[in-house]
């Protein structure tokens, strides 16, 4: 199971109340539909930025990023790894274009 990030439902929760919107059963439902769009393009969000930002952040000791476990859990290379991260952005593409 990949690792989401939160930040794109909780941003997109604030931003409805804050702007004002009001907060009914319609919208609650309105959110659950649209679970697969966030599910996928948070997912997208997470790959690439742990893409671009694990080398950094796992020299300074923060926690272990998707291209790391894909190399522990496959004992593969880092380039290996990244490739496959890289496919899964692309197939996670394609699963969001189908939800939309």
């Amino acid at each position: 199971m990949l690792a989401t990030t939160v930040a794109v439902h909780s941003t997109i929760f604030h931003a409805y109340v804050l702007l004002g919107f009001p907060m009914t059963r319609n919208s609650l439902e309105c959110f659950k539909l649209a679970s697969d769009t966030l599910y996928w393009s948070s997912l997208i969000a997470q790959l690439v930025d742990d893409l671009g930002t694990y080398k950094v952040e796992s020299a300074r000791g923060d926690v272990s990023k998707s291209i790391e476990c894909c190399m522990m859990e496959e004992q593969v290379s880092e380039e290996e790894a990244a490739s496959h991260i890289k496919r899964l952005i692309s197939s996670s593409w394609k699963c969001l274009n189908e939800t939309i």
